[in-house]
This record gives structure tokens, C-alpha cells and sequence, in this order.
């Protein structure tokens, strides 16, 4: 679900971005295939602020049934949920 105010990003640039915002808060250098938690560097408090980050950067929602390592164990794997979850949006206005 998104807040409609957003345009659809690709997911290169939700990537880009991600990388950029987990480096600037965790001094990580990760590829987009990387595991975030297991760098060991990322705390529950920053599980949050990504989740937060995301939401305000792309303007999703993120549901509880989204959160789940499987959507946020990488940056490939968030920007595809972004991607999954704009796209979502996309079909509502279109069918809606």
C-alpha cells in the first residue's frame, strides 16, 4: 500500500539510495546482494529507522505482514518490496 503522493521509482535508484542512507548510518560498505543483519553492525533501533526511511523515501506503507527478514535481509530484496508494493498501488488506481 502507498500514500499516493509518490511517483514509482525504479528500483536502480531505491537501491542507490539505500546503499547511500545505510552507509551514512552504519559506516558499511554493502553490496545490493548483502545481508545486512549479518554484519552484525545493525541494531533493532536500525531495523526501525530503515523501515522508517523507506516508507518516507519511496512513499510506501509497510504493512506487519511486510516485515519480515526475507523483505529486509538486502538492499535488493527492500527495493524489490518498494517495487512490489508501488506496483500494488499502480493497479489500484488502474482497476479501482
Amino acid at each position: 500500500m502507498t500514500t499516493g503522493k509518490e511517483l514509482q521509482v525504479s528500483s536502480h535508484r531505491v537501491e542507490v539510495s539505500l546503499l547511500e542512507f545505510i552507509q551514512r548510518r552504519t559506516k558499511l560498505r554493502l553490496g545490493v546482494d548483502s545481508d545486512i543483519f549479518a554484519t552484525g553492525a545493525v541494531t533493532s533501533l536500525f531495523a526501525l529507522e530503515l523501515v522508517l526511511q523507506v516508507e518516507q523515501a519511496f512513499g510506501v506503507v509497510i504493512d506487519s505482514d511486510d516485515l519480515n527478514l526475507e523483505n529486509f535481509s538486502s538492499v535488493k530484496a527492500i527495493a524489490s518490496l518498494v517495487d512490489r508494493l508501488q506496483g500494488a498501488h499502480q493497479n489500484e488506481y488502474t482497476h479501482g
